[in-house]
C-alpha cells in the first residue's frame, strides 16, 4: 500500500493549529493509528452483528449492508493513503456546511488531505462520512453503527453508577461539598472515551467514590468559581449541558442536573446531545431515552428511583434534550455566532454552561497549541455567550490556563501527560459578550 504522507518531523509549533502535518504531534498519531483503527474496528462490529441487523431491517437489505462495509473500508484506505477530501454528497442539511468547510480548508491548503488539513475538521469529516454512506441507503437511514459499544459500556458501568446514585441520595446539607464532589465525579467521568480507548474502559468503583484522591491530577480547579456562578441569582433559570459521552458519564450529568433542580438552582437544565452517531460514545438524543429506560429497569432500587424521577424531569420539561446540527460540524466555537447565531444566542440565556470532554475543549479554544499560561479568556477569542464551565480529562495536545511553570514540570516527569486522561481541568471563564 502506498502512503503519501507530507509533513514535518518536528513538534507543532506554539500557536499554530492542530494539524497531522507535525509528525511528532498526537494528531500524527491519531490519524496514523487511531482513525483506522476505529474504522476497522467498526466494520467488525458491524460483522459480528449483521445476522441481528438483517433480522431487525430485513434480509432484502444484505446488499446495502455490504455497501456500507465496503464504503466505511474504501474510507480506510483513503485515510491510509492520503488522499484528497472529497466533498460530501447527500440530502441532509449540514452536507452544504461541509462542503462549505472543506473549501475553507482549501484557502489554506490547496488540496486537503487527512494529513495536512485540520485535526478536528479530519476527526469529523471521517465521523461525518460514516454516517453519509448509512444515508445512501434506503433501508438502513437509521442504524447507529456505534449502538452495541455503547450499550455495553453502559451496562459494564452500572457497577460504578450505584454507588454514586447512592451519594447523590444521601447527601447532606452541605450543599457546596456536594455540588463539587458531583462535579469531580462528572469531570473523572470523562475518562469513559470509546474514541480513545476503542472499548476498553476499566471502571473504578473506589477512584470513582472516594474522589478526594483524585484531587492531585486536576491541574486547575475553578470548582469554588462554578459554584458561585451556580448559586448567584440572576433573571436567567437555565443550565447547559453540552455534553460529550454517554454511559457512565452521561449518568453523571444526570446526577449533575438532578442536583441542580432538586435545589432550584435552576428551573430548567438543556442536555445538547449530538444529532447523528459520533466519536463512537458521543450521546444522542435515543442514547439519552435509552438509557433512562435502562434505569427504570433496573434491580438496584436506587437506580430505578432515579431513572423514575429524571422521567418525569423531561415530562415536566424541567429537562430537555436539545438536537443541534452544529455541534457535529468541523467548526470550532470562536465562529459560533457566523455559522449559527440563533444557538449563539440559545445559549446566551443560560446562567451557566457546561461543556464536557476533550473535542469541546478543543473546538471552544480554537483548535490551537496555546502555551499553556494563555489566558482561558483570550483563548476563547470570540465565545462568549455566558458564563462557561469546561470538564475535561486531557487527552489531546491542547491546553490553557495553567500556573506558570506547571507544564514544563510535567514534561520533565510525563512526556506524555496531555495524551492519557490521567489529568483533568475544572476551568470556569465568567467573560460575556452578548451578540
Amino acid at each position: 500500500m502506498e502512503e503519501k504522507h507530507i509533513g514535518l518531523d518536528m513538534k507543532t509549533p506554539i500557536n499554530e493549529s492542530l494539524t497531522a502535518f507535525y509528525q511528532r504531534s498526537f494528531a500524527y498519531q491519531t490519524v496514523k493509528f487511531r482513525l483506522p483503527a476505529i474504522l476497522t474496528q467498526t466494520v467488525e462490529v458491524l460483522l459480528k452483528k449483521k445476522e441481528y441487523l438483517l433480522r431487525v431491517f430485513g434480509e432484502e437489505t444484505e446488499e446495502e449492508f455490504k455497501s456500507i462495509v465496503a464504503e466505511i473500508n474504501k474510507l480506510k484506505l483513503e485515510i491510509l493513503t492520503n488522499k484528497p477530501m472529497r466533498k460530501l454528497v447527500g440530502e441532509s442539511p449540514d452536507i452544504a456546511q461541509y462542503n462549505r468547510a472543506l473549501d475553507l480548508q482549501s484557502l489554506k491548503v490547496s488540496y486537503p488531505t487527512f494529513f495536512n488539513a485540520n485535526w478536528l475538521f479530519v476527526e469529523c469529516y471521517m465521523y461525518r462520512r460514516i454516517i453519509e454512506c448509512i444515508e445512501q441507503t434506503k433501508t438502513f437511514k437509521s442504524l447507529d453503527p456505534f449502538q452495541f459499544q455503547k450499550e455495553d459500556s453502559f451496562f459494564r458501568a452500572l457497577q460504578v453508577m450505584a454507588p454514586t446514585g447512592t451519594f447523590l441520595e444521601g447527601a447532606g446539607d452541605d450543599l457546596k461539598n456536594t455540588f463539587i464532589k458531583l462535579l469531580k465525579i462528572n469531570l473523572w467521568g470523562n475518562k469513559c472515551d470509546l474514541s480513545l480507548t476503542l472499548g476498553r474502559i476499566k471502571y473504578d468503583n473506589e477512584a470513582l467514590t472516594d474522589i478526594e484522591n483524585l484531587d492531585q491530577y486536576i491541574l486547575c480547579d475553578d470548582s469554588s468559581h462554578v459554584w458561585d456562578s451556580l448559586i448567584e441569582h440572576t433573571d436567567a433559570n437555565v443550565v447547559d449541558i453540552v455534553m460529550d459521552n454517554c454511559g457512565f458519564e452521561l449518568f453523571t450529568d444526570m446526577c449533575l442536573a438532578d442536583f441542580i433542580i432538586r435545589n432550584k438552582y435552576a428551573e430548567h437544565v438543556r442536555f445538547y446531545v449530538k444529532a447523528i452517531p459520533w466519536y463512537i460514545s458521543d450521546t444522542t438524543a435515543k442514547d439519552f431515552h435509552w438509557t433512562l429506560h435502562q434505569l427504570k429497569m433496573c434491580k438496584n432500587a436506587v437506580l430505578k428511583k432515579l431513572g423514575e424521577r429524571w422521567n418525569n424531569y423531561l415530562r415536566i420539561k424541567a429537562w430537555t434534550i436539545e438536537e443541534d446540527s452544529f455541534w457535529t460540524l468541523p467548526v470550532t466555537y470562536k465562529d459560533m455566532a457566523q455559522w449559527d447565531i440563533r444557538l449563539y444566542r440559545k445559549l446566551a440565556a443560560a446562567k451557566l454552561i457546561i461543556f464536557k470532554g476533550d473535542v469541546n475543549y478543543r473546538k471552544l479554544f480554537g483548535e490551537k497549541n496555546w502555551p499553556p499560561t494563555k489566558c482561558l479568556t483570550e483563548a476563547l477569542q470570540d465565545f462568549h455567550p455566558s458564563k462557561i464551565c469546561a470538564l475535561r480529562t486531557v487527552k489531546a495536545h491542547i491546553i490553557c490556563g495553567l500556573p506558570e511553570g506547571l507544564a514544563e514540570d510535567l514534561d520533565e516527569k510525563e512526556n506524555d501527560w496531555l495524551i492519557t486522561g490521567k489529568y483533568g481541568l475544572i476551568q470556569f471563564c465568567d467573560t460575556v459578550v452578548k451578540k
